[in-house]
């Protein structure tokens, strides 16, 4: 019988290799072995829910084609439970077109956490994602930067 702790790893380890293997080595064929057929994306910054992994693929894939460079570095992995939580930094140029601002050229750098909920059959079920969208946009000049508070 597997303890609470190796489940845990067991988690951790699915998300450190799709982080590697589908992300970093664009090996997108590999999304079925990871993510549930019925999994589903929570994401604040697009409206609706993404459901299917073929969603998870357009988005890897359209944020690819902007920053084709891009490279995802884990900067914290725990779990707990059926829970896994990935604090990254995403890190790439902007040589191509993304979210229709042309390429700028400008290395970019962005923050995220993710949470993924592991279903029973030990793939991804559902994801809660937030990043640093704006921060993103303003670095790709997409939007105006934003004016440091000044001290009154």
């Amino acid at each position: 019988m597997a303890t609470q702790q190796s489940i845990e790893e067991r988690n951790m380890d699915l998300v450190r290799r799709f982080v590697t293997e589908v992300v970093n080595d664009q090996r997108y064929e590999r999304i079925p072995e990871f993510f549930s057929p019925e999994y589903v994306r929570h994401d604040p910054a697009v409206a609706g829910d993404a459901r299917g992994p073929e969603r998870f693929e357009e988005t890897v894939r359209a944020f690819r084609a902007g920053f084709p460079d891009e490279e995802m570095v884990i900067d914290d992995l725990f779990a707990s439970g059926d829970k896994v939580c990935l604090r990254y930094t995403a890190r790439g140029t902007h040589t191509g077109e993304f979210m229709g601002v042309e390429p700028t050229g400008t290395p970019v750098e962005m923050t995220a956490i993710a949470v993924h909920r592991i279903g029973e059959d030990g793939t991804v079920a559902e994801t809660w994602v937030n990043y640093d969208s704006l921060g993103l946009m303003e670095q790709i000049g997409a939007v105006p930067p934003r004016e440091e508070p000044t001290a009154e």
